[in-house]
């Protein structure tokens, strides 16, 4: 039996898809990357706003016309299943199956029945979907921050902690096979342990990641700046093997707007955050998010952000505008912004970040950094990296020429910048290491 995935959605999604890919791996299922030799697709769906929820849905259309073809089970998992329930069978008659992900293990039974396979491994395994060299490693799921905007609360349930034993088994074992980037994700990682009394803090599970070895590195995604500790930051600057870079998503910095979203933390209080991010570690790199044309928001207020922004000059920044979801907060709130008062906004935020990441881009010339090689452009021929103040997919990256190879470590000195991303002349390896690691995109480990 032949089987595809497609993955929609972020990186947590893309941990739970691995992990049901891991669960029905035997002799008689083979996973492949084309859809139409499939006789079985999983869909894995984001639904957390309007355009995920579109995506998610003309993804499962396309899908299903190859029922024409090969295919006989359309399964749909994920946050679609999961927000809208019962009455997404009655919509979509083109899937098969549903199965929710709230319970991964419970999902994970559910798909081996649907498919009737019996694989020696179907616990604690995953098939992997990122590139060899690194790895998104769940350490939570849920959210109790319940912020006026997000649907997630209503998605995935109440903050659910994995085990410190679990994700140090999995983050060592991917390390073992290859990996040299490992990813820490969760809706707010920095609430780690807080459901569990006995469970230990997120400062101690990444110091002890962070001794797991010394040539790889170690990421942090997705902490809520009310809950970020200046505990949290010593470790991260104590040791080499962490990034110096933290993903610190402050929504807006108008203390009004900050209210209506119910973000839990004042201007002042960002200020003081992102002045210890910097006190900690002074050559380091804050991501952002600013979401724009939240009900209520005046042009004031974008100024507040704008001048906000000017002054803490994030490294780098995501900008969304304000999408209205039913069964939040905010859906009923008044004073909705149109879209075209939300675009404008954006265009003004992104203006005023692409001169501050130029001008940070352009004192990087001449500096000498650590890069770790993603892929080999054929028709640029040259390579592509990424510094540790840039994670996959989402950040800058390091135009790479020179002797390189991908999925290791190089010493790079910058020589110019092209648009957001750094030039570069690779210099030598910059990570010493005998580990040999593993040549194919999608590996199975077992955990």
């Amino acid at each position: 039996m032949n089987v595809a995935a497609i993955n929609l959605g972020c990186p947590k999604n893309c941990v739970d898809l691995e992990q049901l890919l891991g669960s029905i791996c035997c002799d008689d299922l083979h996973i492949v990357d084309d859809v139409e030799k499939a006789e079985v697709v999983i869909i894995n769906t984001c639904a957390f706003i309007q355009p995920a929820i579109q995506e998610s849905l003309e993804t499962i259309f396309e899908v299903s016309t190859l029922k024409q073809k090969n295919l006989k089970k359309l399964i749909v998992t994920g946050c679609l299943p999961q927000r809208f329930g019962t009455e997404l069978a009655e919509q979509l008659p083109e899937a098969d199956f549903f199965i929710t992900t709230r319970n991964i293990s419970h999902a994970c039974e559910e798909l081996v029945s649907m498919l009737g396979v019996n694989p020696p491994n179907r616990q604690n395994c995953i098939h992997k979907l990122t590139p060899p060299h690194y790895a998104y490693v769940k350490i939570a799921d849920g959210c109790n921050n319940n912020c006026a905007y997000c649907t997630i609360p209503s998605i995935k349930g109440n903050y659910k902690s994995c085990t410190s034993q679990e994700i140090i088994s999995r983050a060592g074992l991917l390390l073992e096979r290859g990996v040299k980037e490992l990813i820490l994700v969760a809706q707010d990682t920095t609430l780690f342990g807080s459901d569990v009394s006995h469970e230990q803090t997120l400062p101690e599970l990444v110091a002890k990641l962070a001794l797991l070895r010394d040539d790889f590195w170690l990421r942090l995604l997705y902490a809520h700046p009310a809950h970020l500790t200046d505990q949290l930051l010593t470790v991260m600057a104590e040791h080499d093997t962490i990034c110096k870079y933290i993903d610190l998503p402050i929504q807006h910095a108008s203390n009004k707007l900050l209210s209506l979203m119910g973000r839990k933390i004042t201007t002042e209080k960002l200020l003081q955050r992102i002045e210890s991010v910097r006190r900690f570690m002074p050559d380091s790199a804050i991501r952002s998010t600013v979401i724009v044309g939240f009900p209520g928001e005046t042009e004031q207020d974008v100024e507040m952000l704008l001048d906000f922004l000017e002054e803490v000059q994030f490294d780098r920044l995501g900008v969304f505008t304000y999408c209205r979801e039913e069964g939040t907060r905010a859906y009923n709130f008044k004073d909705q912004v149109s879209e075209h008062e939300k675009n404008d906004r954006q265009a003004a935020v992104l203006d005023l970040q692409n001169n501050i990441i130029t001008n940070k881009n352009k004192e990087l010339i001449g500096r000498e950094l650590s890069v770790l090689v993603d892929r080999y452009d054929d028709n640029r021929q040259c390579y592509y990296g990424r510094t540790e103040w840039d994670c996959p997919e989402i950040d800058n990256e390091v135009v790479l020429h020179g002797r390189a190879e991908v999925g290791e470590f190089v010493y790079a000195q910058v020589t110019g910048v092209e648009g957001y991303d750094l030039v570069a002349e690779a210099i030598k390896r910059s990570i010493d290491s005998n580990q040999s690691h593993c040549s194919s995109v999608k590996e199975k480990i077992i955990v």
